[in-house]
């Protein structure tokens, strides 16, 4: 059996063939034993880590007043911790579509310190929307609450 000899299929010095598919890759024939798989193959995932969470509550029990308090994790801005309040003397505003808003504020900290910013809470939903950072913290999404970037609807 001659190694140097490419046309000789598989038995080549490179243990392969350009030319013919054995069954080891996707090409066809054999076993395809590719990641092409048929039937009902499923293969098994991890389960996904939590990357944000937010939670709904008042400060010391008091009903007048309330916070949400959240944090985020991403690979550009590292792990956040928000907490929102209302402002003092906040009066709520009805919207025309009948919708209860209140003005917040914001304090995020995280790896480049602490930042303050502007914030409305929806409070039927209570919801806190950063418009600054295009962010919004729902303390009522799946599985402990969500932050992370909301997309108004004009604009997709």
């Amino acid at each position: 059996m001659s190694y140097n000899n490419q046309y000789n299929g598989y038995g080549n010095r490179y243990g392969f063939s350009p030319y013919r598919s054995n069954g080891w890759n996707n090409g066809g024939g054999g076993y395809n034993r590719g990641f092409n798989r048929g039937g009902n193959y499923r293969p098994q995932q991890r389960q996904q880590k939590k990357h944000s969470g937010c939670k709904f509550g008042y400060s010391n029990g008091d009903q007048e007043r309330p916070h949400v308090r959240g944090w985020k994790f991403d690979k550009t801005h590292g792990m956040r911790a928000f907490i929102a309040g209302p402002n003092k003397k906040t009066k709520r505003t009805t919207s025309r579509s009948g919708q209860t808003w209140e003005n917040w504020t914001v304090k995020v900290t995280g790896p480049h310190g602490v930042q303050l910013y502007n914030a409305l809470y929806h409070h039927e939903k209570k919801r806190v929307y950063i418009n600054d950072l295009g962010i919004v913290m729902s303390p009522n999404g799946g599985s402990g609450g969500y932050v992370g970037p909301y997309f108004r609807r004009k604009n997709r």
